[in-house]
């Protein structure tokens, strides 16, 4: 796991919590995430590959944290989505 992967993860958590209201901005970082979490599950497959359990165990936690993160982020921000779309179709005046 690279610095740019968690660098990425920061930037593409502070650009959804700056931009909330800025539909690009939380397409940028939607894609980002969803970017960041294939890399992640591509790499926790990769790690099979070493044959010890204590050399690719911390490589498999790592993954695993950063795409969970990313995957319950994503969850979040479709589930408010959701929520604000619903709540418009009931109420359209405001």
């Amino acid at each position: 796991m690279n610095v740019f992967t968690v660098l990425s993860l920061f930037a593409a958590v502070l650009g959804y919590l700056l931009f909330k209201g800025h539909w690009l901005m939380q397409f940028i970082s939607a894609a980002l995430l969803i970017a960041i979490a294939l890399f992640s599950a591509f790499g926790f497959r990769a790690t099979y590959e070493l044959s010890d359990l204590a050399e690719r165990l911390p490589w498999q936690l790592g993954y695993a944290a950063i795409g969970s993160c990313c995957a319950g982020l994503l969850l979040v921000s479709a589930s408010r989505l959701l929520i604000s779309s619903a709540a418009r179709r009931r109420n359209p005046s405001t």
